[in-house]
């Protein structure tokens, strides 16, 4: 399944690309092009570590255009998946 959005602006290190969830009707997935071990990992919590919450929030345009209709904020949700739920290694 293609990218909807790849940003390395940063390099590859900070990038993360936006995918669409062949599980979910209306799911995304951020995924960090660095490798790193998930939301576990110290490096999330460096100073200087990507901001991928703020990416995810602003990635919520892919759900505005799945739905074809804005929708309200408070009805978006956001999950992190902790390293006893992951799907994938």
């Amino acid at each position: 399944m293609p990218c909807l959005k790849v940003d390395l602006t940063g390099g590859s290190e900070t990038g993360f690309a936006i995918l669409k969830d062949p599980r979910g009707l209306a799911q995304f997935l951020l995924v960090p092009t660095a490798r790193i071990s998930g939301i576990e990992s110290p490096s999330i919590l460096d100073p200087n570590a990507p901001n991928y919450f703020a990416a995810a929030w602003e990635s919520r345009k892919f759900l505005y255009k799945e739905f074809g209709r804005s929708l309200r904020r408070d009805g978006i949700g956001l999950a992190i998946n902790s390293v006893v739920s992951r799907s994938q290694d």
